[in-house]
C-alpha cells in the first residue's frame, strides 16, 4: 500500500504537468490558416518552405441504407483524419509554454550575445531544456472542446460539391494533439459522419437492377493521402447492415488526382446488386400461377361455358388484387421495368384466356357440338402457355444471366 502512494506521489507532478499543458492548449488563441510554413519539406533535406500540409484520412462504415425507393444512400462513416503541424507545436511551446520562462529569463544584454561567452552558452542551454521537458500528448473528447479547438488550430475540412448530395459531421469523437515521435502525426481527429449520397441507377431492370453508391469527399488546399483499409471487411460489413436487401458486388476507396493540386477528392464507392428474391418469390412466381391456372380453362369442354369462365375471371381479379397488394413496393416511374412488363404481358394473356373461352364456347354452341372439345381448345392448351413461358424467357433473360454470372 506504502509503495502503491509513493508511486501515485511521483507520478502526480508529471500528470498534472500534462493536464496543464492540455489546458494551455486549450485556453491559446492561436488561428493559423491553410497555408502554412512547415518545418520540414515534403522533400528530405531541402529547406523549410511554404508548402501544403499532407493529410491521412481513413474512412470506417459504420451504417449504410437505402432510402427513397433506392434513390439515396445514408451512409454513417466513422472519419479519422491526421496531419503534420509541427509548426502549431513549436510556436506554441515558444510563444505559450515558454512564455513564463522567459518572463523569468529575459534575454541576456547585449555584451552576453557573443557565442563564445559562457554566460550566453549557459542561457542558451537553460533554454534548450526548458523547451525539452514540454511533452505534448493531449486528448480532448468534449463535442465543445474540439471545436473551439478546431476554430483555433487550422484543420482539414471535408464537404461534398455532388448536386443531391448531403454531408454533415455529427459528431467529434476525439482530438490527440501530441509532440512524440512515436506518432506520424502531431493532430488527429476522429469523428462521426452521416453522408447522404444521391445514387447511380437505372430502374429498367428492375428487381434485379444494380446501383453505384459514390461519396465524393473533398479536401482543399491538402495532399491528400488515404489511409490503408480492409477492403473484404468494409463489404461484409455492408452487407450485414443492409440485412440481405443488397449485395455489395465491390467496393473501393482511392484519390481522385484529376483535380488542381490544391484540392483534392477521395472518393468512397460502392456497387451494389438488389437481392431479388423477394420479388422473385413473392411476386413473380404468384403472379406465374394465377396465369397458368388460367390455361386451365382449355381442358374444360365448351359445353361448360360457366365453369370456364369462373376460372379465367377469377384468374384476372385475382391478378388485379394481387397488384394492389403488392403496389407499394413497385418504383413509381414513368417508364417501364422488367417487372412492369411481366405483370402487363400476364394481363394480357389473362385477357387473350378469358377472351378464347368465350369464343371457343360460342363457337362449340354455334357448331352444335354437343361433346368434345373445339379444336382451338386442343392447339392453345399448349401454345398459349408456350407463348406466355417464352415471353417470360426473353424479358428476364438478361437481368437473370447478369445475376446468375
Amino acid at each position: 500500500m506504502i509503495k502503491v502512494i509513493f508511486i501515485l506521489l511521483y507520478l502526480l507532478p508529471t500528470y498534472l504537468h500534462a493536464n496543464e499543458v492540455c489546458d494551455k492548449i486549450l485556453k491559446s488563441i492561436s488561428r493559423e490558416e491553410s497555408s502554412l510554413k512547415v518545418l520540414r519539406a515534403f522533400n528530405p533535406g531541402a529547406a523549410p518552405s511554404l508548402d501544403i500540409p499532407t493529410i491521412d484520412v481513413n474512412l470506417d462504415l459504420n451504417d449504410i441504407s437505402i432510402s427513397n425507393q433506392s434513390s439515396y444512400t445514408d451512409l454513417g462513416i466513422h472519419m479519422t483524419t491526421s496531419w503534420d503541424r509541427p509548426i502549431w507545436i513549436n510556436n506554441f511551446i515558444t510563444r505559450v509554454l515558454l512564455n513564463e520562462w522567459f518572463i523569468q529569463n529575459p534575454n541576456p544584454p547585449e555584451i552576453l550575445k557573443n557565442k563564445y561567452n559562457p554566460e550566453y552558452g549557459n542561457w542558451i542551454n537553460q533554454k534548450n531544456k526548458a523547451m525539452a521537458k514540454y511533452d505534448i500528448n493531449c486528448s480532448f473528447e468534449r463535442n465543445s472542446e474540439v471545436e473551439k479547438l478546431l476554430d483555433k488550430i487550422w484543420s482539414p475540412e471535408a464537404y461534398s460539391d455532388d448536386i443531391g448530395s448531403h454531408l454533415e459531421i455529427k459528431n467529434y469523437k476525439k482530438l490527440h494533439i501530441t509532440n512524440d515521435t512515436n506518432y506520424d502525426y502531431n493532430f488527429s481527429l476522429s469523428s462521426d459522419v452521416k453522408f447522404q449520397v444521391k445514387n447511380k441507377v437505372s430502374f429498367s431492370d428492375f428487381p434485379f437492377d444494380t446501383i453505384s453508391v459514390i461519396a465524393d469527399l473533398n479536401f482543399n488546399k491538402v495532399n491528400l493521402k488515404p489511409a490503408l483499409y480492409i477492403q473484404k471487411k468494409a463489404i461484409d460489413k455492408a452487407n450485414t447492415l443492409l440485412s440481405h436487401q443488397w449485395d455489395v458486388i465491390w467496393h473501393n476507396l482511392f484519390l481522385d488526382n484529376t483535380d488542381n493540386k490544391n484540392n483534392k477528392k477521395l472518393i468512397y464507392k460502392f456497387n451494389l446488386k438488389r437481392e431479388s428474391f423477394y420479388y422473385v418469390g413473392k411476386i413473380i412466381l404468384p403472379i406465374i400461377l394465377i396465369i397458368c391456372l388460367s390455361f386451365a380453362n382449355f381442358f374444360i369442354k365448351p359445353k361448360e361455358i360457366e365453369a370456364k369462365l369462373n376460372l379465367t375471371v377469377g384468374s384476372l381479379l385475382s391478378l388485379i388484387a394481387y397488384n394492389f397488394v403488392f403496389g407499394e413496393d413497385i418504383p413509381k416511374l414513368n417508364y417501364l421495368t422488367t417487372l412492369d412488363l411481366i405483370i402487363l404481358i400476364s394481363y394480357f394473356f389473362a385477357f387473350i384466356s378469358t377472351a378464347f373461352a368465350i369464343t371457343t364456347s360460342y363457337l362449340h354452341e354455334r357448331g352444335n357440338i354437343i361433346e368434345g372439345f373445339h379444336p382451338w381448345d386442343k392447339h392453345l392448351r399448349y401454345m398459349l402457355p408456350m407463348s406466355y413461358f417464352l415471353i417470360l424467357f426473353i424479358i428476364l433473360k438478361w437481368p437473370m444471366m447478369s445475376k446468375i454470372f
